[in-house]
């Protein structure tokens, strides 16, 4: 598979040295949200509750334990002073909420028709 732009560049993929000898090094790719006509859209599911988030209901994110998430980047690829780029951009993520019991129960209570 071919990752590289028509300008032979490819992803911006970061990699941090090892906190400790012997661990592997951290490898990420930054990956930009901007909410507009494109999307992003993005879902969360707790428990048996699903509702798509917004751009002022997202950071509601950042208060919940994370079981696992899911998402699609697309590229941005461009041209700045004669250096070319590609940028990831969040297209649609999935956030899965790790909720225990007791709050399962109060959320039935709280949004009893969803």
């Amino acid at each position: 598979m071919n990752d590289l732009n028509r300008f032979n560049v490819g992803w911006n993929v970061k990699i941090k040295a090892p906190r400790e000898e012997g661990d592997a090094p951290f490898i990420y790719l930054p990956v930009k949200v901007a909410f507009n006509d494109r999307g992003p859209q993005v879902y969360v599911e707790s428990g048996a509750s699903h509702r798509k988030l917004y751009e002022d209901t997202v950071s509601m994110l950042d208060d919940i334990d994370i079981a696992s998430v899911s998402l699609d980047i697309r590229p941005y690829d461009s041209e700045v002073n004669g250096q070319y780029y590609r940028t990831a951009y969040l297209q649609s993520m999935k956030v899965v909420q790790n909720i225990d019991r007791f709050a399962a129960e109060y959320a039935e209570e709280e949004y009893p028709e969803e």
